[in-house]
């Protein structure tokens, strides 16, 4: 075979290669992970009840732990995936837009869904725009030491495309330029490819002289185990 010819043939199959491999990972793009379809997501009077509970949680009033400043014994509460999901779903555009009058949900955000796995949480957004694409996460939460939240982004996932983190913390590219400049947005990137603790003090006020620090978060199969102490709120 003329060495032409032979130089023709290997680059039709390069470009054949190529042009297939572009073929697979759109079509990765575009199936959703595997666990997406598999997470159960409980209704909204579900979504509503665990609200309820977890505001009850929160603001109990629990025995002291010995003497001194207030300080209870450490508790503990498993949040189920169902009503997980059930809130994200039913009940997070409203608290959003509770917390900030301006907020407006993001019109191409169909869904927000979890899967709670062995140490591990994957959370993924479904987009619409043209057609359905869901952006992905496997994200590890930890309390440190100091009781700093870490949530740590490990992979992520585009379909089932294997993509960059910082692409997907990015919002794929459907995010306003102008949410992606905001000092919370950068900041929560930064925390997310773990390099900086996403709060610096895992607490959460419960009313003008107490607030639950949160100890440890501990994903289980579909569920998270939460340990958490009230304390008195420093003055």
């Amino acid at each position: 075979m003329p060495r032409v010819r032979r130089a023709g043939v290997v680059l039709a199959m390069v470009i054949g290669a190529l042009a297939i491999g572009a073929g697979i990972a759109f079509r990765l793009t575009r199936i959703a992970p595997a666990w997406w379809d598999d997470a159960v997501v409980g209704n909204a009077p579900a979504a509503l009840e665990f609200e309820n509970a977890v505001l009850t949680q929160l603001s109990s009033v629990r025995p002291p732990d010995g003497g001194g400043t207030y300080r209870s014994a450490p508790w503990r509460v498993a949040l189920s995936e169902s009503d997980i999901n059930a809130w994200l779903e039913h009940r997070l555009p409203g608290w959003l837009r509770n917390q900030d009058e301006s907020f407006r949900w993001p019109a191409q955000l169909s869904a927000v869904r979890t899967s709670w796995r062995p140490g591990v949480v994957f959370i993924g957004v479904a987009i619409t725009s043209g057609s359905d694409q869901v952006i992905s996460m496997e994200i590890v939460p930890r309390i440190d030491e100091r009781g700093a939240l870490w949530l740590t982004v490990r992979a992520a996932r585009l379909g089932r495309l294997p993509v960059p983190p910082s692409w997907a913390l990015s919002g794929g590219g459907w995010l306003p330029v102008e949410a992606l400049a905001s000092p919370e947005v950068r900041g929560a990137v930064e925390a997310a490819m773990g390099r900086r603790p996403l709060a610096a003090d895992a607490a959460i006020p419960v009313d003008s002289v107490r607030r639950v620090s949160f100890i440890e978060l501990m994903p289980q199969q579909a569920r998270l185990d939460v340990t958490a102490q009230t304390v008195a709120d420093a003055p």
